[in-house]
């Protein structure tokens, strides 16, 4: 009964739709066979962006999608949701049909197929109603299908923003033909960068407009999920603007900062209970920064939509919520209740950017640095200290909003040497197969674990019993002592007790090797894949060094030991070595170096990683033999 009243209604939509003639990209367009590893393939991608003389923009945009297989089905496609600014912009749906594979045009009903909803981002947030989403259903969908959908969005209002922001050129299906379009008034300077390369638009005039023109063929796809969490390192963007330069970006963007950064009895209230009996000013930052990281929602939503205007600060913090650039602007205002100046600064959430290109949508991530004597705290207003802090802008391009004509730096990355991991001690091995230690850990730059600590003696005796577990397999920490605890470097000292050896068949016993608590070679880096196609992107770059003498209980000898280790790439170095004490029997010194060299590793040098990851992994190079002298 089901399959008659599906039937039917599919029967109703193509008796329905109207007359159209298939288009000639999908009549000559090629079948699955000659894209084996695609599940689609974009036909044709048509971006047009229109400026008129009073600031009102176009944007029309159209595509034909050829899915093959069920994951492009499945990926959104189907149901593209379409965001837009429902207080000042008209959004016009000029195409929603499907192609079937016989060339049958199926229509989208646009009574009931176009929904108009809130997005998930914006939930709640009663001051941002306006930004709204279309979403459009397709029917008729099936394999070989084509989706055409064309769509143009249309100022009422001229925009309170200059001419500026960026496209996505790739995704994960082929694209055979792209073309983007500019229609500037005459005269109009406009420049267009690619993220990462150049690209050359062709430029023409007619009755007093400059027509610029992108056009690309056989677009390559990019593995969305290698990249998973750096698609905008890898997804190429064009990059367009008018405004001349990035001093004349921060400017206007510090004008705007600076006059939402007000106060409100609510605000002074909240500064004084946050900073009431904290001695140092140090301190005071902390707890306003934590306050605003963790009380006030963040809303995730690219800031261009928001023109990059943020609101009052007074009203953040009665709304309890705001995009990263409001949330910038109240602990800014907090910070100079407390008599504590600090400075908004974007920051690219990537590593490449379009330098030639002044617009602050390549400058999504919001920051405020305040400057403590003779070093500068840099402050992610949505995130906590644990979690986000200045290691994180490493190599990442920043514009600071002082209001003197600012322009975009890059901030220096590390060496491996300035973040580094230091075990070093001496590990006993008892003949009853009980281990104990006593241990120093240094960590310092991206590895120190300082705002972690700050949590106090709970979050100290957690990294101790990491600490003792991973160098003395199964221990617990004793008498933790916190030897140094600053920003560039944390040392803990601690004894390791309760260890076990591991017995094996025949009376042998298992030692696992010291490690480092959470090392690198822990993290997950997809080493699954046998290759890949996009960059592989880690934390950063750092040093691993473990040296540390065991000492053999009596009547213990060692059976067996790693060979030495030895491999030096471009990605990175790993030097395991373990061998008796000089002049004694009783006592190995084992020594372990690894140094990660890079912090993007590209694909024709990951199987170079993956070695180096696996010779830490294999159960060969991190366990001793021993056995019991007589057994």
């Amino acid at each position: 009964m089901r399959r008659m009243a599906i039937a039917g209604l599919v029967g109703l939509l193509l008796v329905s739709a109207p007359a159209a003639q298939v288009p000639e990209e999908v009549r000559d367009a090629p079948a699955a066979a000659a894209f084996p590893e695609a599940d689609g393939v974009v036909l044709l991608e048509e971006v047009e962006f229109i400026l008129d003389g009073a600031g009102k923009g176009v944007r029309r945009h159209r595509r034909l999608t050829k899915l093959f297989r069920d994951f492009a089905i499945g990926s959104g496609r189907c149901d593209p949701r379409i965001p837009f600014d429902a207080a000042r912009q008209t959004l016009e749906v000029l195409a929603c049909r499907t192609w079937m594979r016989d060339g049958t045009p199926v229509d989208t009903d646009l009574g009931n197929g176009r929904i108009e909803v809130t997005p998930f981002a914006l939930e709640h947030a009663v001051d941002y109603t306006n930004l709204r989403e279309i979403v459009l259903v397709h029917t008729g969908v099936e394999h070989d299908a084509t989706l055409e959908l064309e769509y143009r969005i249309t100022d009422r209002t001229p925009s309170a923003a200059p001419f500026w922001g960026e496209w996505e050129l790739q995704s994960d299906l082929p694209i055979l033909k792209q073309t983007v379009v500019f229609r500037v008034p005459a005269g109009t300077p406009l420049v267009i960068q690619g993220s990462r390369g150049e690209l050359v638009p062709e430029k023409r005039s007619e009755e007093g407009v400059d027509i610029h023109t992108v056009v690309r063929t056989n677009v390559p796809p990019v593995n969305l999920v290698e990249c998973a969490g750096h698609e905008r390192e890898v997804v190429e963007r064009l990059v367009y603007t008018t405004v001349p330069s990035w001093a004349e970006v921060g400017t206007a963007l510090d004008r705007s900062v600076s006059r939402a950064v007000d106060s409100s009895p609510a605000i002074q209230q909240c500064v004084a209970t946050l900073t009431a009996g904290v001695g140092t000013r140090r301190e005071q930052v902390y707890r306003i920064h934590d306050f605003v990281a963790r009380n006030v929602r963040t809303i995730r939503w690219p800031l261009g939509d928001f023109g990059f205007e943020p609101r009052s600060a007074s009203r953040v913090h009665s709304s309890a919520c705001g995009h990263g650039l409001d949330k910038a602007v109240l602990l800014k205002a907090m910070l100079k209740e407390a008599g504590i100046e600090a400075v908004v600064v974007l920051a690219s959430p990537t590593t490449t950017i379009a330098m030639r290109a002044p617009s602050p949508t390549q400058l999504e991530e919001v920051w405020v640095a305040v400057d403590d004597g003779e070093e500068r705290l840099w402050l992610d207003p949505s995130a906590p200290l644990v979690a986000r802090s200045g290691r994180d802008l490493e190599g990442r391009a920043i514009l600071s909003l002082v209001g003197r004509g600012p322009t975009v730096q890059r901030v220096p990355a590390s060496a491996p040497e300035d973040n580094a991991a230091v075990l070093t001690g001496v590990c006993r091995v008892g003949r009853d197969g009980r281990m104990t230690g006593t241990l120093r850990l240094d960590l310092s730059g991206n590895r120190n674990p300082y705002h972690e600590l700050r949590g106090g003696a709970a979050a100290v005796g957690a990294l101790a019993n990491r600490a003792a577990a991973a160098a003395v397999a199964g221990a617990r920490a004793a008498a933790p002592e916190v030897v140094q605890l600053g920003e560039r470097a944390t040392a803990l000292r601690l004894a390791a007790e309760g260890g076990e050896v591991k017995r094996l068949a025949g009376g042998r016993l298992e030692v696992a090797l010291p490690a480092l608590p959470d090392p690198l070679a822990a993290a997950d880096h997809s080493l699954f894949r046998n290759r890949r196609t996009t960059p592989l992107f880690l934390a950063g770059v750092a040093r691993e060094t473990i040296e540390m003498e065991i000492e053999l209980g009596a009547a213990l000898r060692l059976v067996w030991a790693p060979e030495p280790v030895k491999l030096d790439h471009p990605v990175g170095r790993l030097e395991i070595a373990v061998a008796p004490a000089v002049g004694r029997t009783d006592k190995l010194v084992y020594r372990k170096t690894f140094v990660l060299k890079k912090s993007i590793v590209p694909p024709e040098e990951y199987a170079e990683f993956r070695a180096l990851m696996a010779a830490q992994r294999v159960r060969r190079n991190s366990v001793l033999l021993l056995e019991r002298v007589g057994d």
